[in-house]
């Protein structure tokens, strides 16, 4: 069967309970088994293990060494329960790159990643989507918390929101990261989360992109790349088929994965056939048959602004911003410190499932 990883997080009050609550009904309709994996950090704390400012680090350690083995065990239990289903779904109540929203530095998270023997890239890639679900005390703060006139309450909200930024910023650079505001009522909500889901077993969604052409010379291009960024070499092979693009990207950050993509572009819409995570082994397999048309590499930054998310590319002779909307129907503010040159596409980006099995077998002969 095929598992697929499903990570919610975000900041406080920002309704993961109630998001897995509705995830869960919509996977029963639907008849597809799943797993919840509960928040780690909750259960020890419920427990008695308190974190502090003295023993953040051992705590996040045992977090982390807990998540791992609560992950291994949810694999085991869908795969070896459910073995006649094609389907099934791992919901995580936050995953393994939220211990880095609660510690003192990035260095820390790497030194566990190191202690696990894990690699950021590795890890990002376990799960298949991740819902950023964005805290009221983010959104909508004169609602987080019940009086507005209490000092006290002031000062949790601009903790909530710090934590709200820190935990987006862990997972920034995964790769499906669907950032989702809490300023729509909870129903619209609940629908823009369930299309993803949708979106995600690959019965419908979309994902709205523009792309724009940056002017180099009149934009502030140093403050973005003091961000963290992800190297990335997109080899291009030559396989002549229905106009589709068929890429290898192999993405490098603490250690290296391989995305295969197959595309086409046409009317301002991206049509996708495949778009998944392959080994080593395959990429040599794939290489050993077909040339190679051309190699592009490229640093990938990702940032959040105003709710949306953006990757700049930025290549050898060009920069190229990418704003992926979050489905609100508000006027979108695109980053000042960026001037725009060119708008150069928007489009929506679809699978299509006709086309899949003939790729996959002209890719497997």
């Amino acid at each position: 069967m095929k598992v697929l990883n499903l990570v919610l997080t975000g900041g406080p009050y920002a309704g993961k309970t109630t998001a897995i609550k509705s995830i869960k009904n919509h996977l029963k309709e639907k008849g597809i088994p799943y797993v919840i994996v509960p928040e780690t950090a909750t259960e020890l704390i419920e427990n008695g293990i308190i974190p502090t400012k003295d023993n953040v680090l051992k705590f996040q350690s045992l977090v982390m060494k807990r998540q791992l083995v609560k992950e291994k065990d949810a694999m085991e239990y869908i795969t070896d329960n459910y073995k006649d289903s094609k389907l099934g779904i791992i919901i995580y109540d936050r995953g393994i790159f939220d211990n880095m929203a609660y510690l003192n530095t990035r260095e820390e998270f790497e030194e566990l990643l190191h202690k696990n023997h894990l690699s950021e890239i590795e890890v990002l890639d376990k799960y298949d989507m991740v819902l950023d679900l964005q805290s009221l005390a983010t959104c909508k703060p004169e609602e987080y918390g019940s009086n507005q006139n209490n000092d006290a309450r002031k000062e949790d909200v601009e903790l909530a929101k710090e934590l709200d930024r820190k935990t987006s910023n862990a997972w920034i650079n995964h790769r499906n990261l669907k950032i989702i505001s809490s300023r729509v009522s909870l129903e619209d909500e609940t629908k823009i989360i369930l299309d993803y889901v949708d979106d995600l077993i690959k019965e419908k969604g979309k994902t709205y992109i523009e792309r724009f052409l940056i002017d180099d010379k009149t934009s502030n291009i140093k403050k973005y790349l003091e961000k963290d960024y992800i190297l990335i070499t997109e080899r291009y092979l030559d396989i002549n088929y229905r106009n589709y693009i068929f890429k290898i990207s192999k993405r490098f950050k603490g250690g290296k994965d391989y995305i295969l993509e197959v595309y086409k572009e046409y009317n301002g819409k991206k049509e996708t056939a495949i778009n998944e995570r392959i080994s080593e082994y395959k990429v040599a397999s794939f290489l050993s048959r077909f040339n190679t048309r051309s190699i592009i590499n490229k640093k990938e930054i990702n940032f959040i602004e105003n709710s949306l998310l953006y990757k700049l590319n930025i290549y050898d002779d060009k920069i190229l911003l990418e704003e992926h909307k979050n489905n609100l129907k508000e006027e979108v503010i695109l980053p000042q410190d960026l001037t725009i040159q060119e708008k150069l596409s928007d489009y929506s980006y679809n699978i299509d499932k006709d086309d899949q099995k003939k790729i996959r077998k002209l890719l497997n002969d």
